[in-house]
């Protein structure tokens, strides 16, 4: 779980500094972007050269991991709850600038998602450990769809209450990236 933590806190920083250095950056903040990219890149391979194994075991065929019962249900709850994230995800935009008509605040709006769910990662472990990733999931699961629900009744102009949405949302996506993984 503490491995799961660091990885998908370290994904979530990266995706919200991936939104954010555009718009932080001198000049064309895009071309500025992919230049810090390349240099943290060449850094982080240089970096990482020489703790890379190589295993020798042959892994199993994927008919051999399918055919079991218990990772076939894990396999489908995970469908199953990646497809409202995805519609979600798709819809996002949209629904900022046709429903609540804040097109200027999109990108606040996914900082905040994305930084909720970074800041929450610890959290969640905490209670995986306290109470089991079964149980935390659950929670999780709820606390996506309470936000979602409440996102049905935003008329236009909504803004603090949609950034409570994306707070509340991005904090669910934490769990979901961190318990799931570390489960499956």
């Amino acid at each position: 779980m503490r491995v799961a933590t660091w990885r998908e806190a370290g994904a979530l920083i990266g995706i919200t500094a991936a939104c954010l250095l555009p718009f932080a950056l001198p000049g064309d903040g895009y071309r500025s972007f992919a230049l810090v990219f390349a240099v943290a890149l060449v850094l982080a391979i240089g970096g990482m050269r020489g703790r890379w194994m190589t295993i020798s075991r042959r892994a199993a065929p994927l008919t051999a991991l399918l055919g079991d019962p218990v990772v076939r249900r894990f396999l489908l709850l995970a469908f199953l709850n990646a497809a409202p994230v995805a519609v979600t995800s798709t819809l996002f935009v949209f629904f900022v600038e046709a429903r609540l008509e804040l097109a200027s605040q999109t990108g606040v709006f996914l900082v905040l998602f994305f930084a909720a769910a970074a800041a929450s990662t610890p959290g969640w472990r905490r209670l995986a450990v306290r109470f089991g990733p079964r149980r935390t999931l659950g929670l999780g699961m709820g606390l996506a769809i309470a936000s979602f629900i409440w996102a049905f009744t935003l008329c236009p102009g909504d803004g603090a209450a949609f950034a409570l949405i994306c707070l509340a949302s991005g904090a669910a996506l934490g769990a979901d990236m961190l318990l799931l993984p570390a489960m499956f």
